[in-house]
C-alpha cells in the first residue's frame, strides 16, 4: 500500500532524506566550495527547484496562444519542435525570429561577392523558417532582424519585441533557457525580460547548447519523427552539425530520465516558470 502511494505521487523518502543529509541548504546539490562553482549558480538552482522535487508532466494543451521566440532559425525546432507539433491543431502558434542569421551557415552559389553571399544566407534562413512555420500552421511569423552574434538590448529592440507581445498576448512563451550556452540565447532572455514587463505568461525555457535540470517535461514520443522533419528544413545549418541525431538522442535520454515507463519513450525538458519569476532569475544571473 505504501509502495503504491510512493509510486503514484513519484515520491521516495530515501531521495528526500539523502537530499537533506547531503546538504540541506541546497536540497541535495553539492556544496559550492566542493564543486568549485559560483555561489550564485547554486542559488539559482535552489530557487528553480525548491518546490520541484520531481519534474512534472505538462498538461496538454499547455496554452491557447503559444509564442516561440527563436534566436536563430532552427532553435524552435531543436528545442521545442515536439511541443509545437503537438499543438499545431489545438493552439494558435506564433513564431518570432530575433536575429538576421547572417553569421553562420552556407548557401552554395558561385560567383557571389561576400555581400551577396551574406544577403543570400539571410534570405535562405528565413525561407527555411517559413517552411517550418507552414508545417506548424503558425498564425504569424515575425522577424526582428537583429544582428546575429551581436544582439543589442536597447530601447528599440525592446520596443520591437514588446509590440509583438502586445499584439499576440501569449499565454505561453517558448525560448532557450536563460543559462543555455550561447551568447545570443542569453541575450534573447535579457531582451524578453525587459519586453515582457507587466505580462505574466507561462515561460518554458528549452535546452539546446546546455542541458538543464528540468522541472517540467512533455512526452513527445508520437511527435519525435515530425520534430526531426522540422529540423531537416534547415539545410544551411545541418550541413555543419548533425542536429537531427542530437535532438533524437536527447529526446530518448529525456524520455528515459523523466517518463520512466517501460518501452521507448521520448520527451522534451523545460524550465517552466511564470514570467514574473523567470524575469527575476534572468535579472539575477544575466
Amino acid at each position: 500500500m505504501i509502495r503504491a502511494i510512493f509510486k503514484r505521487y513519484k515520491f521516495h523518502p530515501r531521495r528526500w532524506l539523502l537530499g537533506l543529509i547531503s546538504y540541506s541548504r541546497f536540497i541535495g546539490y553539492i556544496r559550492p566550495a566542493l564543486g568549485g562553482g559560483k555561489g550564485v549558480d547554486y542559488r539559482i538552482w535552489r530557487k528553480l527547484f525548491l518546490n520541484a522535487w520531481e519534474p512534472r508532466e505538462l498538461s496538454f494543451p499547455v496554452g491557447k496562444r503559444i509564442l516561440a521566440i527563436s534566436p536563430h532559425s532552427d532553435d524552435e525546432a531543436i528545442g521545442a519542435g515536439g511541443l509545437l507539433w503537438a499543438h499545431r491543431d489545438v493552439a494558435d502558434i506564433h513564431i518570432v525570429l530575433v536575429t538576421d542569421g547572417a553569421a553562420y551557415g552556407a548557401v552554395q552559389r558561385e560567383g557571389q561577392t561576400p555581400q551577396e553571399a551574406r544577403a543570400a544566407l539571410v534570405e535562405e534562413r528565413k525561407n527555411e523558417l517559413r517552411k517550418t512555420a507552414d508545417a506548424l500552421r503558425a498564425r504569424s511569423l515575425s522577424f526582428l532582424d537583429l544582428p546575429d552574434r551581436g544582439i543589442v538590448i536597447d530601447d528599440d529592440s525592446v520596443a520591437k519585441l514588446r509590440k509583438l507581445l502586445d499584439e499576440i498576448n501569449p499565454d505561453v512563451v517558448l525560448l532557450p533557457w536563460f543559462l543555455d550556452n550561447h551568447p545570443d540565447h542569453r541575450s534573447v532572455n535579457r531582451l524578453f525580460a525587459r519586453a515582457c514587463a507587466n505580462r505574466n505568461p507561462l515561460v518554458l525555457g528549452y535546452e539546446i547548447w546546455a542541458v538543464l535540470d528540468p522541472n517540467a517535461y512533455l512526452d513527445i514520443t508520437d511527435q519525435l519523427d515530425a520534430k526531426i522533419a522540422l529540423i531537416e528544413n534547415y539545410a544551411t545549418q545541418i550541413g555543419e552539425v548533425d542536429y537531427m541525431t542530437f535532438a533524437r538522442g536527447l529526446a530518448w535520454v529525456r524520455g528515459y530520465q523523466l517518463i520512466q515507463k517501460h518501452g521507448r519513450k521520448a520527451a522534451e525538458a523545460f524550465v517552466a516558470l511564470p514570467a514574473e519569476d523567470y524575469r527575476e532569475l534572468v535579472d539575477e544571473v544575466l
